[in-house]
């Protein structure tokens, strides 16, 4: 059976997943799933995080790369749409789960 998402009404949103990734020392890429139902843009992020796309709307899968880094660090991505926002967290050395 084909499992799909059904979007209802005219409400906008704008969805991460995951919301939060951590890379160990050496850094690396990770993916995430920015869903929204309007155009949406990358409105601020911590200098030493990339992006492969800095907008789209609908489903897109965002590459988060990082490079190597001798000690633990915390930063942020920030996601907008309209009204709406979401703060995907970023960390890399052994904080686990920010």
């Amino acid at each position: 059976m084909e499992q799909k998402m059904l979007f209802f009404g005219l409400q906008s949103f704008l969805y991460a997943d995951p919301e939060e990734i951590n890379f160990d020392l050496s850094g690396g890429s990770q993916s995430v799933f920015i869903v929204s139902n309007t155009d949406w843009s990358v409105t601020g992020k911590s200098s030493w995080i990339n992006t492969n796309f800095t907008s789209g709307n609908g489903i897109k899968t965002v590459t988060i790369s990082v490079g190597a880094y001798p000690t633990q660090r915390i930063g942020s991505i920030t996601f907008s749409s309209n009204n709406l926002s979401i703060i995907l967290l970023v960390s890399q050395g052994d904080y686990g789960q920010v």
